[in-house]
């Protein structure tokens, strides 16, 4: 039983370990599909990005 439990263990932290994941994008978005923002939201904008 121990074996049993090892093994399905080891498989599943492998299999799992060959998924990435990102937090931020791999690529810059483009500029002409950004939202437009008003000067009101400029400081939380601002904020947003340095976080």
């Amino acid at each position: 039983m121990k074996t049993l439990t090892l093994l399905l263990f080891t498989i599943s932290f492998f299999t799992l370990g060959l998924f990435e994941v990102h937090a931020q994008p791999k690529e810059c978005p483009v500029l002409s599909e950004l939202e437009q923002t008003s000067i009101k939201d400029r400081k939380e904008v601002i904020e947003v990005l340095n976080s």
